[in-house]
């Protein structure tokens, strides 16, 4: 019988919460151990993003990765999502200014340097149509 990831990371996330601290790691080598003797091994990061995604969702997080030119405050992101938010925080200069703000497969990017790249190739787009 083939496990799902889902179904995987469900019965993990059930052993954790009854486990004590120092159980921990043997739940995980269990787990580890159960996915490599059915050959499964493969399935190891879709059943560790199952386990983030459901334990998120189970405690109302949000995780965001946010990258800025410059470092900002948490508590302000948390207070614009409207719930506790789990924030990567990455800085990056070359943004100029702005934010890319990314959650799962979504992707916000309300950046400078990318305003900027769409601004020159409307520009240059406009000059190539010219006679």
């Amino acid at each position: 019988m083939r496990l799902s990831p889902r179904r995987l990371a469900e019965a993990y996330l059930a052993a954790t919460n009854q486990a004590s601290l120092d159980e921990l790691p043997n739940v995980a080598r269990a787990l580890v151990t159960t996915v490599t003797r059915r050959r499964q091994g493969k399935l190891l990061p879709r059943i560790m993003a199952a386990v983030e995604h459901l334990w998120h969702q189970r405690h109302g997080t949000l995780p965001v990765r946010v990258t800025t030119a410059r470092a900002i405050e948490q508590t302000a992101l948390t207070t614009a999502v409207g719930r506790d938010a789990l924030v990567a925080m990455n800085v990056d200069s070359a943004l100029i200014g702005g934010a890319i703000i990314e959650r799962g497969n979504d992707r916000i990017d309300g950046s400078v340097r990318t305003h900027l790249r769409r601004l020159q190739q409307r520009l240059v787009g406009n000059q190539a149509e010219r006679p």
